[in-house]
């Protein structure tokens, strides 16, 4: 936790005009009511950025070309949050990312935008499908 509230991140959203910790999400998919995905965003913020959102990772990650593959076993997941919040918004997320907390802190960005998001709602329908299929 020291690491955390003595990064420069700290500081900077502590500065946000909106800030949400463990904020949960519920995400409509189909038109069962059963058709949910729901989860728990750590961080999401307003700044002069727009919104951003952050899940934190408290395993030790060393820097380095891990990255790529650290993106893509939690690209699903921020992909599935940044839906969510843009459903409930209203409004483009302009950031997603991972805040890996040791060995040091720092954020790991995943490209959020048009392509990405349409892949992400076929991914996360065909997940649903397959759920439903498998109940």
């Amino acid at each position: 936790l020291a690491r955390w509230v003595a990064s420069p991140y700290a500081r900077e959203w502590s500065h946000a005009e909106t800030l949400h910790r463990e904020l949960d999400l519920l995400l409509p998919i189909g038109a069962a009511p059963r058709d949910l995905v729901s989860g728990q965003i750590d961080l999401c913020l307003h700044d002069g950025r727009g919104w951003r959102l952050y899940d934190f990772k408290t395993s030790h990650v060393p820097p380095g070309p891990d990255d790529a593959a650290l993106l893509r076993e939690y690209s699903f997941q921020l992909g599935v949050y940044a839906l969510a919040a843009e459903a409930w918004w209203g409004t483009p997320i302009t950031e997603i990312g991972l805040v890996l907390l040791r060995p040091t802190v720092r954020v790991v960005p995943l490209p959020w935008d048009d392509a990405r998001r349409s892949v992400m709602w076929e991914r996360l329908k065909a997940a649903v499908a397959a759920a439903r299929a498998a109940s």
